[in-house]
């Protein structure tokens, strides 16, 4: 028992060093809401969200940027650092957020929060930190991926009255990553365990919540035409988040015109399969959308390229 006992802190040590190195290896962290924001009313010093800068080697000019939201079932922050490595190869700063998490009380609006506040923390910063500011995209995975889509889908343009100059900003990305991501709250498609409980709406939402609450936060019911570009990686035996999220979504997508974006579906492969084999088609997706190499800088090619009336359908 002893020898089991030794064992699983071990394990606990190493898992433990694994989080904290990958916060370790930011630039800078800092917290992304003044001390005397409502926000942190009630907050534990431990839960206050951070902003975790990943800036990547020095580029000629101003750079794009994404800002990642972890995965971990709203229950706890994945490790990002392969997603951080891969943008910072392709020139991209990374920013990972901390967001505040349901597991410990602190449910919806709050994680919402917390992302429409560090993209524009990013766009607000985006002159001192060397960063185009209309290059800024999103990227989440499982239930990362549902708080990316709720951002992509609850968006605003900034409060150009707000004396806080960092909510003046823009929190809408220019283009999303959506990876094995939650999207719907209801339904037999819903993030599921067998037995039929749905943790990522347990924990973000309240018991029994109310059908309009659900509906606002089942994402492919909130996509418009003016929904960013978006990306998604789904593999068809996914059991805990079956494929049919990424499929209504980019069906939502596809009803609403939204040029550029793109459904990469498996027939096989479980939750995050294929994990690290999309990047090379997320990374020829940033190309043609002109977030990288030289598209964005000719005018005449971008448009060539970039045809959004080739994109459209009929089916309303």
């Amino acid at each position: 028992m002893a020898s089991v006992n030794a064992s699983a802190l071990v394990v606990g040590v190493f898992l433990a060093f694994i989080v904290v190195a990958q916060h370790a290896a930011a630039a800078e962290s800092i917290e992304i809401w003044p001390k005397d924001s409502p926000e942190l009313k009630g907050v534990k010093a431990e839960h206050i969200p951070k902003l975790h800068l990943y800036p990547g080697p020095e580029t000629k000019g101003a750079s794009p940027a994404v800002l990642i939201l972890p995965a971990g079932g709203y229950k706890h922050h994945s490790d990002t650092s392969s997603r951080v490595k891969w943008l910072n190869g392709l020139g991209i700063a990374a920013y990972v957020v901390t967001y505040r998490l349901p597991a410990y009380r602190y449910k919806h609006p709050a994680p919402l929060h917390d992302a429409q506040r560090s993209l524009r923390l990013i766009r607000h910063n985006a002159a001192k930190w060397g960063l185009d500011p209309a290059r800024i995209g999103i990227c989440g995975g499982s239930s990362g991926g549902h708080l990316a889509s709720t951002l992509a889908t609850h968006y605003d343009r900034g409060d150009k009255d707000a004396k806080d100059p960092i909510e003046r900003m823009s929190c809408r990305p220019d283009y999303v990553f959506l990876i094995n991501s939650v999207i719907t709250m209801q339904g037999k498609f819903a993030h599921h365990w067998p037995n039929g409980h749905m943790p990522s709406r347990a924990r973000l939402l309240p018991k029994d919540p109310p059908q309009k609450l659900v509906d606002d936060l089942s994402n492919e019911l909130q996509v418009t035409p003016d929904t960013p570009p978006t990306f998604l990686h789904h593999g068809g035996q996914d059991k805990l988040v079956p494929a049919e999220n990424s499929l209504m979504f980019f069906a939502a997508l596809r009803k609403n015109n939204v040029a550029f974006s793109e459904l990469h579906f498996f027939s096989h492969g479980g939750h995050f399969y294929q994990q690290m084999d999309w990047y090379p088609l997320g990374e020829n997706w940033l190309r043609r959308l002109g977030v990288i190499g030289d598209l964005h800088k000719d005018e005449k090619m971008h448009k060539s390229l970039t045809d959004k009336g080739a994109w459209a359908s009929d089916n309303k």
